[in-house]
């Protein structure tokens, strides 16, 4: 797992091992959760719904490492400059 918060957002690079595209690999947004509190939440669905009990991304980009730079330039551009806070 992959994983980079910025202010109130969340970036992430998940694996799913019943999916077949990109060997399973997912690159979600989450707005207002944090990584612990996603793991806490124990079911990350990578699709939209809405729900009560559980978050969903915001945004998916392609699982490459252009995805990841996608996903940076929106969370920036969603929260103005600064650090993007690497996790593990």
């Amino acid at each position: 797992m992959r994983a980079a918060e910025h202010g109130k957002f969340l970036i992430v690079g998940l694996k799913y091992p019943d999916c077949t595209n990109y060997e399973g690999a997912k690159l979600l947004v989450f707005e207002g959760l944090t990584l612990k509190k996603l793991t806490k939440q124990k079911l990350i669905d990578p699709h939209f719904f809405q729900s009560k009990k559980y978050k969903s991304p915001i945004a998916r980009f392609e699982p490459t490492e252009r995805g990841w730079k996608m996903a940076e330039r929106f969370v920036r551009a969603m929260t103005g400059p600064g650090v993007i806070d690497t996790i593990g």
